[in-house]
């Protein structure tokens, strides 16, 4: 099935790259994929029709599932994004009837579950391919087998990516490969800082990045130190400053897909996190460049010029927070 027939907001050029790189992966019997958020399939899709013709993988030898998938699978999904349960579950459904496929919603206490339309997308894939878990996201725990792949479309900040470091990263091995597939978005704030630092120390190396995800590799293994010490940084740093490091340094990267709009967002989430946290005289700052910004794009007629400032109208829409409770 070509990934493109699920619908879902995973680019081509997204498919593209899981797909490669699930073609590419070296694969030991006792080593796995992870992908965390799924949604209807198509990023799944993606990485297991490049695992299928993957030669360096015998499926035969497996002792678990090349592929381990993590989703709740329901919407309004637990967490920051409560606030939205409305726009959520017309969203699903939406895209639901966009693939014909609405009569496999399963709505139940204000809460739509698509786990019948992941199956269905999947319904030909070979035992010894895929695993699915259907948990949220603090419920989700570890075999203990070493990874080499990770997915990861889940967490959008600091404390939801925390868990699955604390279940997950001391198993990747050196060499594996990490998708952060929010990356370069304007509500990621304290998930881009978590990632960066860990960049500005070695641990991860970036690779290229396509649309707002960003490709890296683990340069060496993670042990409990590293992850103690990372959850200091997070609770004393200055979360801005690392901030504008990261735009700065993406800035000057080689290989940045769009890179007029999405290091721009990383702008966006400068922007966003200092709002949120009553720092209005930064957030003036931001903004004042931004429209400056915005004159520069419009000269060169850029493409992305919409969408950048759609994003930043999403950030006004909901007040710069998604996390109403805090």
């Amino acid at each position: 099935m070509n990934p493109e027939d699920i619908p879902g907001m995973t680019e081509l050029i997204e498919q593209k790259l899981l797909n490669d790189i699930g073609q590419s992966v070296k694969l030991e019997a006792d080593e796995v994929m992870l992908e965390f958020g799924t949604f209807f399939g198509r990023s799944t899709r993606s990485i297991i029709n490049g695992v299928l013709k993957n030669k360096n993988i015998d499926l035969n030898s497996r002792l678990k599932p090349v592929l381990k998938v993590y989703d709740s699978f329901c919407m309004p999904n637990e967490g920051a994004f409560d606030e939205r349960m409305l726009e959520e579950i017309d969203y699903v459904k939406r895209m639901a009837s966009h693939g014909s496929v609405q009569n496999l919603l399963e709505e139940q206490d204000g809460k739509i579950n698509f786990r019948a339309i992941f199956d269905h997308y999947m319904s030909d894939i070979p035992e010894e391919v895929l695993d699915v878990f259907e948990s949220g996201l603090y419920q989700i725990e570890h075999d203990g087998l070493a990874i080499k792949f990770m997915h990861i479309d889940l967490p959008k900040w600091w404390e939801e990516y925390q868990y699955l470091i604390d279940t997950f990263f001391l198993n990747l091995r050196k060499g594996a490969i990490i998708i952060y597939q929010d990356f370069f978005y304007h509500w990621s704030a304290t998930l881009i800082v978590a990632i960066f630092l860990w960049i500005e120390e070695g641990f991860l190396e970036p690779v290229r990045t396509a649309a707002s995800s960003l490709v890296c590799n683990i340069n060496k293994e993670i042990v409990e130190g590293d992850v103690r010490n990372l959850e200091a940084q997070m609770e004393s740093i200055d979360h801005l400053e690392v901030l504008s490091r990261c735009q700065d340094y993406f800035s000057k990267f080689d290989f940045v897909d769009r890179r007029e709009y999405f290091v721009n967002r990383l702008l966006l989430a400068q922007l966003q996190y200092s709002f949120e946290k009553g720092d209005f005289k930064t957030s003036r700052a931001i903004f004042s460049f931004l429209m400056e910004q915005k004159a520069v794009l419009a000269q060169a007629q850029s493409k992305n010029l919409g969408g950048l400032y759609g994003d930043l109208l999403d950030l006004v829409d909901n007040g710069f927070s998604l996390r109403r409770t805090q």
